[in-house]
């Protein structure tokens, strides 16, 4: 999963344990052993559910006892994430992001175009060798960029006066490309095409439709062609 993804989610799961606390603390009025009962179910819940997210951003399992968490205001629980032991665990201690807030749209887009000609890849800029070499909290990531502006890689090099080299590639390619996506986001059989649809990079990653198209296959025909 992508590090800013993983960020993203760490703050998803804050807010719903920062929810979760205020309604315990209006159950204050609930008899003591009923508030008990409640509170070691959610705590219950809560660690596997932290503990499915942990295997999901790429830590071990049955882990969540060492980033979540627990006090008492008075008589009622309350439950929060060590959001800097999960980044050191992660691996994401020190990562800055881009600050949106203080660029307008077009100035972000000027420092994209900035560090494609820092990087030098003008020519061909293509979104993968542009992410890998940034500096982090510089200039946005393509996905960053989707998901603040809903604007695509491609659609971004449009208003900067740019274009990727197109490269016709041969359905061989293709399928390898696909397959190596299929694994770089941990599918297992049967590999179902709703679930790529949700994980796959749409930047780099082949459209499904579209290699069914070019082979003639069913999306069943293809796995079992390239998975096995």
């Amino acid at each position: 999963m992508e590090k800013e993804k993983i960020l993203v989610e760490v703050k998803q799961f804050e807010r719903e344990l920062q929810m979760q606390n205020k309604v315990l603390a209006a159950l204050n009025t609930v008899d003591d052993v009923k508030l008990v009962v409640i509170e070691n179910e959610l705590l219950d819940m809560f660690k596997k559910k932290l503990n499915m997210k942990l295997k999901s951003w790429g830590a071990s399992e049955g882990m969540a006892e060492n980033y979540l968490n627990v006090s008492w205001d008075r008589k009622v629980m309350v439950m929060s994430l060590d959001r800097e032991k999960v980044k050191v665990r992660l691996g994401l201690k020190g990562i800055k992001r881009f600050k949106f807030d203080n660029y307008t749209l077009d100035e972000t887009l000027e420092l994209i175009r900035g560090e494609i000609y820092r990087q030098g890849i003008e020519d061909n800029p293509k979104a993968i060798v542009f992410k890998k070499n940034l500096v982090g909290g510089t200039v946005p990531t393509p996905e960053a960029m989707k998901r603040r502006y809903d604007l695509s890689w491609n659609d971004i090099l449009d208003r900067i006066g740019l274009k990727q080299k197109s490269s016709k590639k041969t359905n061989e390619q293709v399928l390898a490309e696909l397959k190596a996506e299929i694994i770089r986001v941990g599918m297992k059989p049967p590999y179902s095409r709703s679930e790529y649809e949700k994980k796959r990079n749409p930047e780099i990653s082949p459209v499904p439709s579209t290699v069914m198209v070019r082979t003639g296959k069913s999306w069943k025909e293809i796995m079992k062609e390239i998975m096995n």
